[in-house]
C-alpha cells in the first residue's frame, strides 16, 4: 500500500492529477452534490424534531443547549441512521466513480441503473450497508452533540480569555441569552472541531465499508468485514485502519464547520418565508 500521512495523500493527489487532469480529482462530484441536499435535510430534521419530542414532554423551562447529553445523542443517532440510509445508494455510486474514474458510468442515474440491473439493491445499492447501520448512528450522534458541547465551550473559553485580558470589552454579557451566542468563526470552530471528532471515531469501520463499495466482485457480510478489518491490522497495523483519515479531515473539517454555522441562519430564513406566506403559525414546527 502506498505510504500513509501528508506524503502519500500529496503522491496520490498528483498521480491522479498527472492521469487525468482536473475533471479527474471531481470525479464522483454527481452523486455528491446529489446526496448532499436530502442528507442535510434529513438528518437536520430529524434531530430537530427528536428535539422537539423532549421539548413537548419537558416544556417547563426549555433550553435545548440543556438538554440531557443521552438524549442528544440518541437523537443524533437517529437523524444518522435515517440520513445515511436513504442517500446510500448515491454513496455506493460516487465511491466507484472515484475509484474507477468518471467514465465508468455516463451520469448518476445510469450508474445507479446499472449497480441494480448487475447486482441488486442488497448486494449492489445497498452493499455494506450493515456498516453503515453501525457506524453512520455513532457518527451523526457525536457530531450533533459534540457541535452543542461545543458551541457553548467556545464562547466560554474566549469570555475566559476576555476577562483575563487588562480591558475586556463592553458590554460584557449580562445574561445567559447573551452569554452562550455563538459568533460566525466559533461557530465554525465548533462545526469543524465535532466533524473531526465524529470522523475520526468511525474511520476504521468507513475505511473497510470503501472497500466493499468499490468491489462489485467481493460479497459482503458483517463477519466479512471484521476479517477484513483484521487483516488490515495484519499487514498495516492498527494505524492501517485510519489510512486516509488526514485527507478525510482536510474535507470534513471545513464542511462541517459551515454546514453548523448555517443551518440555523437558513433556518430562520425559511421559517420567515413560511410565515410570510402561510401565516404566522407556519414555523412552529421543530426549530423553536
Amino acid at each position: 500500500p502506498a505510504p500513509m500521512g501528508f506524503r502519500g495523500s500529496v503522491r496520490h493527489l498528483h498521480a491522479v492529477f498527472t492521469a487525468g487532469g482536473v475533471r479527474s480529482l471531481y470525479a464522483g462530484i454527481g452523486p455528491t452534490l446529489m446526496g448532499i441536499v436530502p442528507y442535510g435535510g434529513l438528518s437536520f430534521a430529524a434531530f430537530e424534531t427528536m428535539k422537539t419530542f423532549y421539548k413537548k414532554a419537558n416544556d417547563h423551562d426549555w433550553d435545548e443547549d440543556r438538554m440531557p447529553l443521552g438524549y442528544k445523542l440518541a437523537a443524533g443517532g437517529c437523524a444518522g441512521f435515517v440520513a445515511q440510509t436513504v442517500t446510500y445508494p448515491l454513496h455506493v455510486v460516487r465511491r466507484r466513480m472515484q475509484v474507477h474514474g468518471g467514465g465508468i458510468y455516463a451520469g448518476v442515474w445510469e450508474g445507479l441503473r446499472d449497480i441494480y440491473a448487475k447486482e441488486g439493491a442488497v448486494n449492489g445499492l445497498f452493499k455494506g450497508v450493515g456498516l453503515t447501520w453501525l457506524k453512520g448512528p455513532i457518527a451523526a450522534a457525536i457530531g450533533f452533540t459534540a457541535n452543542d458541547v461545543l458551541k457553548l465551550a467556545v464562547p466560554a473559553a474566549r469570555r475566559a480569555l476576555l476577562d483575563a485580558a487588562s480591558k475586556p470589552p463592553e458590554p460584557t454579557p449580562a445574561t445567559y441569552l447573551e452569554a452562550k451566542q455563538v459568533n460566525a468563526i466559533e461557530s465554525l470552530v465548533a462545526g469543524g472541531l465535532a466533524g473531526a471528532v465524529a470522523k475520526t471515531t468511525i474511520a476504521p469501520a468507513d475505511r473497510v465499508k470503501i472497500i466493499y463499495q468499490v468491489d462489485p466482485h467481493r460479497p459482503f457480510t458483517l463477519a466479512s468485514a471484521a476479517r477484513t478489518a483484521r487483516d488490515i491490522v495484519v499487514t498495516e497495523g492498527p494505524l492501517g485502519l485510519w489510512r486516509g483519515n488526514g485527507v478525510m479531515m482536510a474535507r470534513v473539517v471545513p464542511y462541517a464547520g459551515v454546514t453548523f454555522l448555517s443551518y440555523p441562519r437558513y433556518e430562520a430564513v425559511a421559517k420567515r418565508a413560511c410565515e410570510t406566506i402561510f401565516g404566522d403559525k407556519a414555523g412552529e414546527g421543530g426549530g423553536e
